[in-house]
């Protein structure tokens, strides 16, 4: 009898000491892997690449090629119509953490960062900026960019990076010019139109209030009208359709009093609502204008 007990406390101890030997290999192993992938540090499954990234939704996402920006990055000696017959009938689609390009596919991450990091310096942000206002686009503060997980892959992508301009553009270098894909929902890229005013995302919170800004290549007057058909703000139903041409105030619905103040290639626009306030301000230079939106509830 006591011969088997201590059998028992024997093969107890061999297998308490073979779990914890596994348990330190196991450890070891996910360190390495984990030493090995430096962008995967604060990632715990392939599900986090994408949970926090609006525009790649759950369900599959499809770029049609859009157009070739004329400018380019870098001088080479490439020709831009030779690029646009590469891309001309292709499309990247998008379907979770899985990137889709010709009969290859990939497996992606979607990262943030602040955009003058990505870029290194705020003189690569202005080149681009420079370059992306061809058609009315600008880099916001923050950006949003896809990476291959494996950058050793065998899928023959255009490009190591993709950047999300925003839910409907992706972008991307190749052979020295700027690459725009658009998502359509037609399924069909000469059905796409592009937005004419590009915002950044709102920013702030109750206490402080929230401010946008946004930006048109258009003059004073153009832009106005712009805003007015493609700003999707709630304060848009209380603005008049044309610009005026001399300070106004008036009252809509005994709801709310709006004030327009003109100034030399300016215009502020006040809303006083009994739940809050909201200031829009034009300023324009350079053919360019830019559009600042505070709100400020209560």
């Amino acid at each position: 009898m006591q011969h088997t007990k201590t059998t028992t406390v024997y093969l107890f101890l061999i297998l308490t000491f073979y779990i914890n030997c596994k348990n330190i290999d196991n450890k070891d192993i996910k360190n390495e892997i984990v030493k090995n992938d430096t962008t995967t540090l604060e990632l715990k499954d392939p599900e986090s690449l994408v949970s926090n990234t609006e525009e790649i939704k759950n369900e599959s996402t499809t770029f049609f090629f859009n157009k070739i920006f004329n400018k380019q990055m870098f001088p080479l000696d490439v020709e831009k119509t030779d690029v646009e017959k590469e891309f001309r009938t292709k499309k990247i689609e998008i379907n979770k953490n899985i990137l889709y390009f010709l009969d290859c596919s990939t497996e992606i991450r979607i990262k943030n960062d602040k955009t003058k990091n990505y870029l290194n310096g705020q003189q690569n942000i202005e080149i681009y900026d420079d370059i992306l206002s061809e058609f009315n686009f600008k880099l916001t503060e923050d950006v949003k960019y896809i990476i291959p997980l494996y950058p050793d892959n065998k899928c023959n992508l255009p490009s190591e990076r993709f950047i999300l301009l925003d839910k409907n553009n992706l972008l991307f270098i190749y052979k020295g010019y700027l690459v725009l894909f658009t998502k359509s929902l037609n399924s069909n890229p000469e059905d796409v139109e592009l937005s004419k005013i590009i915002c950044d995302d709102e920013k702030g919170n109750m206490e402080d209030g929230f401010i946008t800004n946004c930006v048109i290549n258009e003059n004073l007057k153009i832009a106005y009208d712009i805003f007015i058909k493609e700003s999707e703000i709630n304060e848009i139903k209380y603005l008049k359709k044309d610009i005026p041409l001399k300070d106004l105030n008036y009252t809509m619905n005994d709801e709310v009093e709006v004030f327009y103040k003109n100034k030399i290639n300016a215009l502020s626009i006040e809303l006083f609502f009994q739940g809050g306030e909201t200031f829009i301000t034009f300023a324009n230079k350079n053919n360019k204008t830019e559009i600042i939106i505070k709100n400020f509830p209560q």
